[in-house]
């Protein structure tokens, strides 16, 4: 180290060593003012934050944002996250309907590559596969979220479209719409109450963050309007489709609506019952006597099959069928004797008027290839029978041809050597039957109808009325204060007195001094929308078959008269209680399709081209702000 160097240290040291610690000099102290503003500011600051994220939950900033905008309408991205989950609960709810209905649960799938729907999980974390509209891929790895979001999107660009239309031909909304939509809500409201939520809480939960009633009700509005526009529309359409037209669809179309035929069939099952009995002898002992009986069955309706395809015509096949029902009547009457007594004449008697009533039913109109399940059947196979030459498929069967089929299962499987028979229940099934005409179109009757449902599930045995909500709970309490007791059919029959207290319902005498009642479709039709448990209170172009049998039976007896009501008695089924309204309108099915066909059709091209008429701004980057 060098001198000047050590001389520098040494002198450092020395100073540091001797260094008389300086007294610390006095600060000026804080104004008052100044650290009240400090905090008045932190607690300012703390409001602010407070405040933004209560707006934000509330979704008061998305509401700032539209999504999609028309000429005169938007939708902001509340309403839009609204109409996406409105996607999804209904998809959900229409499998919760269909597993309750038929008692299994069924995955709601995807697209393909796809997984299945999982309550459990956000939407934006599970696969939906490819996304298809038609046969246009949309996106071939989109989420679930993808799918619900392409879906309510296609909708309200519609909807704002419908909207536009109806404001150019000054359509509003009208004090009963406004009512539709309180109602609506109201209902959203009492679930919210009956799940512990605010309404506001309970909305948020099922339509996404920041959805509140307000937002529902704007998109309810909305909806509302282009829904009574696009039924407008619809209805336009269908009055223009007169018997002329239909008439000439019919004709440039037979081939496609030419499918039905009539004939003359029947089936005669045996069967075979596998004994239950517990000790082996004994089941051994009945299993081979019914097995005896099982091929005597057997062997005799082979018989009657036989014989009916050997008539020479209609005439025939029905008097040979006459003859082996006839014979089957007597062979159970018999059996039923059990003191082994000879038939009476006026038991015989009764037999044939058996046969009578079974051979209406082997005399089959319009049956359509279609028919569901008919294709599985060896008789359907033979009925509806084609060839194709030069690309045109042709029925082939010919008025007056008759055939036969067997169906034989055994009530057995031929044993091992040294074993046992294994005897299992078995039905073998005979038929035969004649072709009476040629392939036509469908001339089956349809009817149009009215009707408002009280659920026996929502009704029977309530002895309060805390769970109802509305004019239903407003009815429902009448009937507790007077019975003690609700159900669908006290409902129901209070409804009606109430319609007839109210001169709603007239009575009406015809010429042979028979009454019925009449309501008018638009009373009909008010009430329906207050009270009825079904998705839609009219159902037009009802065919047999499609409704429960004791709705169809008041629908389509012969006695209906149209603008009736049923008064005084609501119609019983499975469902619960029906008070039916024949709205008339009866047609043949083959003209109802065709009218439907053509008014769907111009309705469907007036549809799209109203969305290029007034075209939609959409912002799709606000899907970001849509809880997924």
């Amino acid at each position: 180290m060098g001198k000047g160097n050590r001389t520098r240290n040494e002198r450092a040291a020395s100073t540091l060593a001797t260094a008389t610690p300086r007294q610390a000099s006095k600060k000026k102290s804080m104004p008052t003012w100044v650290g009240t503003l400090i905090v008045v500011v932190v607690l300012a600051l703390l409001v602010l934050f407070v405040t933004f994220v209560v707006l934000n939950t509330r979704g008061t900033f998305l509401r700032m944002r539209t999504f999609a905008e028309s000429e005169h309408y938007e939708v902001t991205v509340p309403m839009m996250s609204y109409m996406v989950y409105t996607e999804y609960q209904n998809r959900i709810a229409l499998y919760d309907q269909y597993s309750t209905q038929f008692g299994t649960t069924v995955a709601i799938g995807g697209g393909e590559g796809g997984d299945a729907l999982d309550k459990s999980k956000s939407l934006r974390a599970q696969k939906y596969g490819v996304l298809k509209d038609g046969d246009t891929v949309i996106n071939d790895n989109a989420t679930w979220f993808d799918h619900f979001a392409y879906t309510a999107q296609k909708d309200v660009m519609q909807i704002l479209a419908c909207c536009e239309e109806a404001r150019a031909y000054g359509m509003v909304l009208e004090d009963e719409d406004y009512e539709a939509i309180e109602a609506q809500l109201a209902t959203i409201e009492t679930y919210a109450a009956q799940n512990g939520y605010t309404t506001n809480g309970y909305v948020s939960v099922m339509f996404g963050r920041g959805v509140i009633l307000k937002d529902v009700r704007e998109m309810m509005e909305l909806t509302q309007l282009a829904s009574k526009w696009s039924s407008f529309k619809a209805q336009e359409f269908l009055d223009g489709v007169t018997d002329a037209r239909t008439e000439e669809y019919y004709l440039a179309n037979k081939a496609t609506y030419d499918v039905y035929c009539d004939y003359t069939g029947y089936v005669f099952a045996a069967t075979f019952t596998a004994s239950k009995k517990t000790d082996a002898n004994e089941a051994k002992a009945e299993n081979e006597q019914n097995a005896a009986k099982y091929e005597q069955e057997k062997e005799r309706f082979a018989g009657y099959v036989k014989t009916l395809s050997e008539a020479t015509d209609n005439k025939d096949f029905c008097a040979k069928l006459r003859e082996c029902l006839y014979q089957e009547e007597l062979i159970k009457a018999k059996a039923a004797k059990t003191d082994g007594s000879e038939l009476t004449e006026g038991e015989k008697s009764a037999c044939g008027t058996a046969a009578d009533v079974a051979l209406l039913s082997a005399v089959c109109k319009n049956k359509g290839e279609k028919d569901e399940g008919a294709n599985e059947s060896k008789m359907y196979d033979w009925l509806f029978k084609t060839e194709t030459k030069d690309g045109v498929k042709t029925y082939v069967r010919k008025a007056g041809e008759v055939s036969k089929f067997e169906d034989v299962k055994k009530a057995f499987e031929d044993p091992k050597e040294g074993e046992e028979k294994v005897y299992k229940d078995a039905t073998s099934a005979y038929s035969a039957c004649i072709f009476d005409g040629g392939m036509h179109r469908n001339e089956e009757v349809v009817r149009s109808v009215g009707h408002i449902l009280f659920k026996a599930d929502t009704y029977d045995g309530l002895t309060s009325t805390a769970k109802l909500s509305g004019v239903a709970k407003e009815l429902a309490d009448k009937v507790l204060a007077r019975d003690g007791k609700i159900t669908a059919q006290a409902m129901a029959n209070e409804l009606l007195a109430m319609l007839f207290a109210e001169g709603k319902i007239t009575e009406v005498t015809r010429e042979d001094g028979s009454k019925y009642y009449k309501i008018d479709k638009s009373v009909f039709e008010e009430y329906g929308e207050l009270y009825t448990e079904d998705s839609n209170v009219f159902y037009d172009n009802v065919e047999k078959g499609q409704m429960v049998k004791e709705f169809e039976d008041w629908l389509f007896a012969a006695a209906r008269v149209e603008g009736e009501i049923s008064y005084t008695d609501p119609v019983k089924s499975d469902y619960g209680y029906h008070i039916m309204y024949y709205v008339g309108n009866e047609t043949t099915m083959w003209k109802s399709e065709i009218r439907t066909k053509i008014s769907d059709d111009e309705n469907t091209a007036y549809l799209a081209s109203i969305q290029t008429t007034h075209p939609v701004t959409l912002n799709t980057d606000y899907y970001r702000y849509i809880q997924g």
